[in-house]
C-alpha cells in the first residue's frame, strides 16, 4: 500500500470524467482519483503549488496513476481535438531519407481512441486510434516497462510507444521512444523527387532518349571523359531494347568482358558500374542501403526518393 504524501497525482478527473490539473480544477468542484475513483482533496492555495492528494490509504501507486492518467489524456487531447476544442496533436518524426527530424500532425483519419485493446495475436494494446470502427494504430504507455521483443513482434499495426511523463507534461506533443508508425518521408525530399523527375525529362528530351521513369531507376552523373550532365539507369534486366538508346553491349578494358552498360550520350564512352554502384559519389550507391531500410513505402519509391535526394546533397555540396 502505498503512503498518501509520496503518490504523485498529475490531474484528477471529474464528475464527467475529464482530465483537470490541478492549477486548473476549482474549489467548489469534486474530483476524483483517475485509477481507483476515490474522492481526492484538492489542496490549493496562496502558499503551496496546488497538487491533489487521497483521503484515504490506498491501493494506487505511482506506476498505475501515471499510466492510466497518460492514457487518458491521449483519448482527451483526441475528443478536443475532434470537437474543435483542442489543438491537433503532433507527433515527432524522423524523415526515412534525410533523417531530419520533424512534427507530423495526427491524421485527419482518426477520429477517436480506445483504452486496452486486445489485438488478434491476443495481446493488449493500451490505447487504439481508430478510423471509425476500423483500428489503425496503436500506442504503448512507457512508466517504468519497456515494451518486450515479444509483444514487439506480435503488434501486427503501426504503433508508437510514448513515456507517460512526456505526456503529462504535454498531451498533445508525442514524443515517441519507439516508432513503428508508417514511415514518414518530408515534405522537402518529396518536392526533391519531383524536381528530379523534371530535370530527367529535360535530360530526355536533350537527348531524345525517351526516358521512361516507370520501368527503371535513372540516375543523373557528370560523364567521366566529357563533363557533360547524361542520364543513367539502373540496369536490371539483360535486354537491350528495354533501355534508352544509350544502353548497350560495350566491351570494358576494366572487367575485359563485354556487358550491358550506360554510355555518354555525347562521347560515348562507358559509364563504368564500379562508380555508378560501388563509390560513395554514384547514383545507384544508396540501393544496398535502401534495400535494409524497413519501409512500407514502395521499394521503388523509395529508391527513387534516396536517388534524388543524394543528387540534390551532392548539388548543395557542389555550390
Amino acid at each position: 500500500m502505498a503512503s498518501i504524501e509520496k503518490l504523485h497525482i498529475p490531474y484528477g478527473a471529474n464528475s464527467e470524467g475529464e482530465l483537470v490539473s490541478p492549477s486548473d480544477a476549482e474549489k467548489n468542484k469534486e474530483y476524483f482519483c483517475p485509477t481507483c475513483k476515490e474522492k481526492l482533496i484538492l489542496r490549493k492555495g496562496d502558499i503551496k503549488i496546488p497538487h491533489y492528494s487521497h483521503n484515504n490509504n490506498t491501493n494506487c501507486s505511482n506506476e498505475t496513476i501515471l499510466h492510466k492518467i497518460a492514457k487518458g489524456l491521449i483519448i482527451q487531447a483526441i475528443k478536443e481535438f475532434k470537437k474543435e476544442k483542442g489543438s491537433q496533436p503532433e507527433i515527432k518524426r524522423n524523415c526515412l531519407i534525410c533523417d531530419s527530424e520533424l512534427m507530423q500532425k495526427l491524421p485527419e483519419k482518426v477520429t477517436h481512441a480506445v483504452e486496452e485493446i486486445r489485438l488478434k495475436s491476443g495481446f493488449i494494446v493500451d490505447i487504439g486510434l481508430y478510423n471509425e470502427d476500423t483500428l489503425e494504430a496503436a500506442i504503448e504507455i512507457y512508466v517504468t516497462h519497456r515494451v518486450d521483443q515479444e509483444k514487439m513482434g506480435c503488434i501486427e499495426i503501426p504503433w508508437i510507444e510514448l513515456n507517460a511523463k512526456d505526456l503529462i507534461s504535454d498531451k498533445i506533443t508525442w514524443i515517441p521512444i519507439y516508432d513503428n508508425f508508417k514511415s514518414f518521408v518530408c515534405k522537402e525530399c518529396r518536392n526533391r523527387l519531383n524536381k528530379y523527375n523534371v530535370k530527367i525529362m529535360e535530360l530526355s528530351d536533350r537527348y531524345k532518349l525517351n526516358i521512361n521513369t516507370e520501368k527503371y531507376h535513372c540516375g543523373i552523373v557528370n560523364c567521366w571523359k566529357c563533363g557533360n550532365e547524361i542520364p543513367v539507369f539502373d540496369i536490371g534486366i539483360e535486354n537491350e531494347d528495354y533501355y534508352p538508346k544509350t544502353v548497350m553491349r560495350k566491351f570494358s578494358n576494366t572487367k575485359r568482358e563485354e556487358y550491358l552498360a550506360n554510355t555518354c550520350p555525347i562521347c560515348k564512352s562507358l559509364q563504368g558500374e564500379f562508380f555508378l554502384y560501388s563509390e560513395p559519389d554514384g547514383p545507384f550507391f544508396a540501393l544496398d542501403y535502401i534495400n535494409k531500410k524497413n519501409s512500407n513505402l514502395s521499394d521503388d519509391m523509395l529508391i527513387n526518393l534516396a536517388i534524388a535526394n543524394k543528387y540534390y546533397d551532392e548539388k548543395s555540396y557542389e555550390d
